[in-house]
This record gives structure tokens, sequence and C-alpha cells, in this order.
């Protein structure tokens, strides 16, 4: 089985990378399918990839799939191209995703068809999928995982020139500094 950790990666933090190896006995293979979309403000999707690719090198059980580069949205469709690509997948989201998965066209096919393991964050995963997808409660799985770290935290230290010691790896750090991102 293949795990598919679907985000923004901007930028990918210790607390992705943690996420892997917590889950790395479960899946053959972790790709990151980082998003590409015009409601967030992202780094370009190369400058992601390129930072994903130092854990990549790291961790061979590590992977990325840039199929977001053609696209502007995720959806069914996006998750359909990767099962016909991968076969046996699960979906790997943070409960922020998750309390936004009724968003998606054709969510209801989405839940259907697709299995979820969503690490718990700032938001109750549990009480998501008993508010709005109870439905399709077989469909998820809820791994505690609560880090105090997350991409928006790394970019306002960046930008406030404070240490990102125990948030970003040290070479995702100095891909940053030397490409003046998030200043």
């Amino acid at each position: 089985m293949v795990g598919l950790f679907i985000g923004s990666f901007n930028p990918p933090t210790l607390a992705h990378l943690k996420i892997c190896l917590k889950l790395k006995k479960r899946f053959s293979r972790i790709f990151f399918i980082p998003v590409n979309t015009k409601n967030k403000n992202l780094v370009s999707m190369h400058h992601r990839i390129n930072m994903l690719m130092i854990y990549k090198r790291k961790y061979p059980f590590l992977d990325i799939d840039n199929i977001m580069e053609n696209y502007s949205y995720f959806d069914y469709r996006i998750l359909n191209l990767l099962k016909k690509k991968y076969g046996n997948i699960k979906i790997i989201i943070g409960s922020d995703t998750l309390d936004n998965l009724d968003k998606f066209d054709n969510k209801d096919y989405l839940l259907d068809n697709y299995n979820f393991i969503v690490i718990e964050r700032d938001i109750s995963a549990k009480n998501i999928i008993m508010q709005k997808y109870q439905k399709y409660i077989k469909h998820f799985e809820i791994v505690n995982y609560h880090l105090d770290i997350s991409s928006t935290r790394a970019r306002e230290l960046i930008k406030n020139n404070k240490s990102t010691k125990n948030i970003l790896d040290e070479e995702i750090k100095n891909y940053i500094i030397n490409n003046c991102l998030y200043f």
C-alpha cells in the first residue's frame, strides 16, 4: 500500500517528516503531494519540491509526485489519477484539511471511494467526522500526533529572523535562506 501525503509543504517541516516516520511501517512508500492552488500564498511548486527532495534523499521510502504542477485544484479527479498510477492507496491529511473535504467537488464520490489517515491537529478530527462525515466513518483512521510545529509558524520565525531549530530540517532552512524565501 502507498500513502499519499497531501499538503502545501510551505515549507516542509519536521512535523511532516515525523508523521511520515510514524506511518512508515504501514506503507511501502509515502509520496508527498504538494498542492498547487491560487487560494494560498505559496512559494512556487519548484521551491517546495526542491525542499521535499531533501527528505527524499535522506529517507528512501519517501518520494514526491508533482502531479499538481499541472492543476490548480485538488479533487477526486486527481485522486483517481493517483490511484490509477499507484494502485492501493491511502490519503494522509491533517484535520484542518479534513474540515474542508465537504467543499471538494463530488465529495460523496471522494468519501465513498477513498480511505484517509487523518493526523490530529488543532481541530478535533473525531468531532469533524461525527459532525460532517458520520456516514463515512469507516473511511477514516485518526492518528493522534500533536506537534507544536506548523509551516505557518516556520514562516513567521523566518520572516522575523528567529531560530527554527526543532521546526525545520537544517538543510531546508539553508535552502530557504539561500533562495530568499518567506522574507
